[in-house]
């Protein structure tokens, strides 16, 4: 199958329309092996992609594989990229949720969060009140997690 059969050239995107991950990434199967078409399609037409880098999206549609469209970057520029665009969430159980409380497996709220911040305790008391782990606490104690709660 070459790359190009399973491409869709709207006026905006080139959508892929053959085999998508839950992502919406598209995925092309060669040689026993699946690769994502966005960076197969950015290899093919501008060039090879260094190692270590992703290969992101302008237009913030997975299955997209324009050129134009795509650019390279770290990944960290990938995660604020997606920030950027409010794509920090997941599906779970076929919906898709955000950060924070919105998520539907968080265990903790804003206002649990804003109680363990402000708290004196320790980091062992505050995880047995509220039944999660030390590493949680420490987490949100220093703003590794739930950093959008001030």
């Amino acid at each position: 199958m070459k790359l190009w059969d399973k491409v869709d050239k709207t006026p905006s995107c080139w959508v892929w329309t053959a085999y998508r991950n839950a992502g919406g990434y598209g995925l092309v199967g060669r040689g026993g092996k699946s690769y994502l078409a966005h960076r197969m399609a950015y290899e093919e037409l501008v060039g090879p992609i260094p190692a270590g880098l992703c290969v992101l999206h302008r237009c913030d549609n997975p299955a997209c594989i324009r050129p134009d469209h795509l650019f390279l970057g770290s990944r960290g520029d990938n995660n604020r990229d997606r920030d950027r665009k409010g794509r920090n969430r997941m599906q779970v159980a076929g919906r898709w949720t955000t950060r924070g409380s919105d998520n539907l497996r968080s265990v903790l709220d804003e206002e649990k969060i804003r109680l363990i911040r402000a708290s004196t305790k320790s980091v062992k008391e505050i995880a047995e009140e509220f039944g999660i782990g030390k590493t949680t606490v420490f987490d949100v104690r220093n703003r590794n997690t739930w950093k959008h709660i001030k």
